[in-house]
């Protein structure tokens, strides 16, 4: 894997995992990583209050917006849904290249 894809893959997983800790009051996080011969793909669920769309595109979330932003820059997404009471669910898709 290339340094800079292996760095916003870290980078973006050390974020999502640092938010359901810090901010969810989740009891459990569950983390998986995947690939295809094209894509490596993230999810990171907890089971903790759920973010709000409200406060997902309010520009307040600097580690979000960093998120996505690392993402994009590689040619790839992070989305983010969460559900009240039922949690939220990061999923990031970095295109997969040889260097």
């Amino acid at each position: 894997m290339p340094p800079d894809l292996a760095t916003a893959t870290f980078r973006i997983f050390q974020e999502g995992v640092t938010n359901s800790v810090r901010h969810s009051g989740a009891s459990t996080v569950v983390t998986r990583l995947t690939t295809t011969k094209r894509e490596l793909r993230m999810y990171v669920r907890d089971n903790g209050i759920g973010i709000t769309d409200e406060l997902l595109y309010s520009g307040r979330c600097l580690g979000l917006l960093g998120m996505r932003e690392r993402a994009r820059a590689l040619g790839g997404d992070v989305l983010i849904k969460g559900k009240p009471g039922h949690g939220t669910i990061l999923a990031m898709t970095l295109p997969l290249r040889a260097d």
